[in-house]
């Protein structure tokens, strides 16, 4: 009898022991679902600023599995991509170490746009004392977000997280 007592206790600590295991575990699955996979650590102080700033605005970026990270090079003219599927962003190491710390917050914040926020590219201009300037950080050339980004900041990133103006979204 002891011997039966003895196995059916054991068995009860086995599944006692799984159990705890199998909810440790979609606990974790849980927590970690929106983590980014892979984040070069050069990019973490922008990360962690594109968060902040998205829960400024109560916005949830999708990083679940995402990367972001450099590449040696990319062809003429190209500073990052995202692939907005695959959730993975690469950036060219060579062009990256010639940009100033506003030009590459707003590298990756674009690229994060495309990805994390599945905004698409925004053409618009429009003229302030200044000069013209683009209607959002989704402008896909740099250099004239790059001019008018101290002028207009909270604007800027208020329309790219919560897209005020209704643009397109990447399907």
């Amino acid at each position: 009898m002891n011997s039966f007592f003895d196995k059916l206790v054991d068995f009860f600590i086995m599944v006692i022991l799984l159990f705890t295991t199998v909810v440790t575990y979609v606990i974790q699955s849980n927590i970690n679902k929106n983590t980014p996979l892979i984040i070069d650590e050069e990019f973490i102080p922008f990360f962690e600023a594109f968060k902040k700033d998205a829960d400024k605005y109560n916005v949830i970026p999708n990083f679940q599995n995402m990367t972001t990270t450099f590449i040696p090079e990319l062809s003429e003219g190209v500073l990052a991509y995202c692939i907005p599927k695959f959730n993975s962003i690469r950036v060219s190491k060579a062009k990256w170490n010639r940009l100033d710390a506003i030009s590459r917050k707003l590298l990756l914040y674009h690229e994060w746009g495309h990805c994390a926020l599945k905004r698409e590219h925004v053409e618009d201009l429009y003229p302030n004392l200044i000069s013209v300037c683009p209607d959002s950080i989704m402008h896909p050339y740099i250099d004239p977000i790059a001019r008018c980004y101290n002028i207009n900041t909270d604007w800027y990133d208020k329309e790219l997280f919560t897209n005020f103006n209704n643009r397109e979204i990447i399907p």
